[in-house]
């Protein structure tokens, strides 16, 4: 439960932090580029995060040995994309996160996905966004590299603090699939602080 129990605490701390923001930028203010109009989409975009990945439950490598992982982990990602019409966005995420281990060396994870992103205009700095992906994950165990596939949903807030500059606060939920690289299904919440450029 001790990992249920930190990502609980990662959560409250990510929606202070956003309250805290609304507080301090909840007015209404005009984000996009001139000329441009919701229903036109704000081209491409770009943008990098950190993170502090949770796994939730205890991990085994494809020949069941205990990674004894500890929680948590970090790392960084970025992101590429293009926003058509009505918000939403398609593109590529790939990073770098890696875990501490208590009975092998450390765990480092090399994942890239395709992704579709949906912001939400409200008329204000604040912009709700979701996203949900596929793609490969590869983990770099003692005995080398082993691949397997992944999907992550996310769910986050992006503040308009100019019409070419976001912030992003949220968190993503992933999942492996088991095989080469882990015996079972692996989940991990990862909440999430970056920035992000638009065109």
């Amino acid at each position: 439960m001790g990992a249920f129990s930190t990502a609980r605490a990662s959560v409250a701390n990510l929606v202070a932090t956003c309250l805290l923001v609304w507080t301090a930028w909840g007015t209404p203010v005009r984000v996009r580029a001139q000329g441009s109009r919701p229903d036109e989409g704000r081209g491409l975009s770009w943008g990098a995060s950190f993170g502090a990945p949770i796994v939730l439950g205890a991990v085994a490598d494809a020949a069941g040995r205990p990674l004894g992982l500890l929680e948590p982990g970090g790392g960084a990602e970025g992101r590429i994309g293009y926003e058509l019409p009505g918000g939403l966005a398609l593109g590529l995420v790939a990073g770098v996160f890696a875990h501490a281990s208590s009975t092998t060396r450390a765990l480092t994870s090399y994942r890239g996905a395709l992704e579709a992103r949906w912001t939400i205009e409200t008329g204000t700095v604040v912009a709700p966004t979701l996203a949900a992906g596929l793609g490969v994950d590869l983990e770099q165990f003692e005995r080398g590299l082993a691949a397997t596939g992944y999907g992550r949903l996310w769910v986050g807030t992006q503040w308009l603090l100019d019409s070419w500059f976001s912030l992003d606060l949220g968190a993503t939920l992933e999942a492996s699939i088991p095989g080469d690289a882990f015996r079972d299904a692996v989940a991990w919440v990862c909440p999430q602080i970056g920035v992000t450029f638009h065109e």
